[in-house]
């Protein structure tokens, strides 16, 4: 297996890197915790980015880690202010039921560093844990862990 060859089909054109063995921060929120209009913005701002990609490939790697910081630090400045949007994380209920999921999967699909919950969003930091024996070893996917994650909160209680 190639190092970053490990990436089943994604919906989204996010760049996800899953390194097997690797170990994720990770940053998942509630929907409507950002405004439309700054989706709208970050979408217009990563199509010219794709398109920059294209035509400059020089200048489009010089650009896009900025790029990318700016609009992590701009997506973190409007979580953490929680001005719009949903804070049922606020909720110690809530909060306890998104711990408790966290905690569940422990172990299980990966190792649990360290996390934090927020009004809205949640940080965690993970290493995907190994599946399977000596042959054939591949490792739990972000998508199969965050799906996992959603599902337990579903299923709480039965």
């Amino acid at each position: 297996m190639s190092y970053f060859n490990y990436r089943p089909a994604y919906r989204r054109n996010l760049p996800h890197l899953q390194p097997p063995g690797a170990t994720f921060f990770m940053t998942f929120r509630l929907a409507g915790s950002l405004p439309q209009s700054v989706v709208r913005q970050w979408k217009r701002e990563r199509q010219w980015l794709a398109h920059l990609a294209e035509t400059n490939a020089t200048h489009y790697e010089l650009v896009k880690r900025d790029f990318e910081r700016v609009w992590f630090r701009k997506f973190e400045l409007i979580l953490d202010g929680a001005t719009v949007g949903p804070v049922w994380l606020n909720d110690e209920r809530v909060a306890s039921t998104v711990a408790d999921s966290l905690h569940y999967r422990q172990g299980k699909v990966f190792r649990l560093d360290a996390f934090t919950i927020m009004a809205n969003h949640v940080h965690t930091v993970i290493k995907s844990l190994r599946i399977g024996g000596a042959e054939g070893v591949t490792y739990h996917s972000l998508a199969t862990i965050m799906q996992s994650l959603k599902r337990l909160h579903c299923l709480r209680g039965q």
